[in-house]
């Protein structure tokens, strides 16, 4: 890389910037931008919000991390409680995630366990709206319906539902560890089933929308 060269793509030709204050972004000319969408709409609370920066430094001196399935937390609690109690009585558990890709990605395989665990193996298609966008990870492009942001990813349909038909013989290993009672014949039989509506599913175009 030579010093004329900026490091990462596009970056040459943009705005530097250098400092946030409530809906407005400075670049290093002195110029104001008003962050209308929170960056990609990632975030509502403004540049140096003086409360919330105070509460990120208070928890970093405690700890920076504690992986979900490992531990808990009071302040993991604590937004767990606040978030159930604003979402309605039938809402019983929190899935958390640190991008919209990623929380779109574990929608999509709760929605697959599900119904594979319901025994209906076959409900695979998603709805999109056109020109919809779900993030930036393949299955949530795939499942995407802004076509025009999928040029040359085709393959990533079938590489997502040959990924779904390895998280179904995951579970279906674990459904027989369960329910020992099932002869393997009929499980066998319900297997060869799958794979092949599986297969018809992996050829249509419609199989990739989702809402």
């Amino acid at each position: 890389m030579t010093a004329s060269r900026a490091a990462g793509w596009g970056m040459g030709v943009l705005p530097r910037i250098v400092r946030g204050e409530g809906s407005y972004l400075y670049d290093a000319d002195g110029r104001r931008y008003l962050d209308g969408s929170g960056g990609p709409a990632a975030f509502s609370i403004g540049h140096g919000n003086r409360e919330v920066n105070a509460a990120i430094a208070a928890q970093l001196d405690q700890v920076a991390c504690g992986y979900r399935y490992l531990f808990t937390s009071e302040p993991l609690e604590q937004l767990s409680r606040l978030l159930l109690a604003r979402c309605g009585a039938e809402f019983k558990h929190i899935v958390y995630s640190g991008s919209g890709s990623e929380a779109v990605e574990s929608a999509l395989k709760v929605a697959l366990q599900y119904w594979d665990a319901r025994g209906l193996p076959a409900k695979k298609r998603f709805i999109a709206r056109e020109r919809s966008y779900h993030g930036n990870t393949l299955g949530a492009l795939s499942v995407s319906g802004f076509l025009e942001r999928r040029p040359g990813l085709s393959w990533s349909r079938r590489w997502l539902m040959s990924s779904m038909r390895a998280c179904g013989r995951s579970a279906r290993r674990l459904s027989r560890r369960s329910f020992s009672s099932r002869s393997s014949g009929r499980r066998a039989v319900r297997c060869r089933r799958l794979t092949d509506m599986q297969e018809r599913s992996a050829r249509s175009a419609t199989a990739t929308r989702c809402s």
